[in-house]
């Protein structure tokens, strides 16, 4: 299993630009994915995989920065830059 981080943005462009935030501070992009919300408020969510607790730390301050709501770690598979096990239930994968 795979440690993500994962926050939902309110538009397209907000998400964007953490994700350049997280391209430029070092993260490949094959550690960051995005999903359309459908069962939460509409928005954007970006995830990114993330296996040391500093990586966590930091990618979860950029979400933050970058105007993210409802940032939170799980667990995942993770495979191909992607979250595969995905399941946009909240109570299916996001701990507090």
């Amino acid at each position: 299993m795979s440690q993500i981080v994962a926050g939902n943005f309110p538009n397209k462009a907000q998400a964007d630009s953490a994700i350049q935030a997280l391209l430029s501070a070092g993260i490949g992009a094959e550690h960051i994915c995005t999903f359309r919300e459908a069962a939460r408020p509409a928005g954007v969510l970006v995830a990114v995989e993330a296996r040391l607790a500093l990586e966590r730390a930091f990618a979860a301050d950029v979400l933050r920065q970058r105007g993210a709501r409802d940032v939170e770690e799980t667990e995942g598979i993770w495979e191909g830059g992607s979250w595969v096990d995905f399941d946009p239930t909240p109570e299916k994968h996001l701990r507090e």
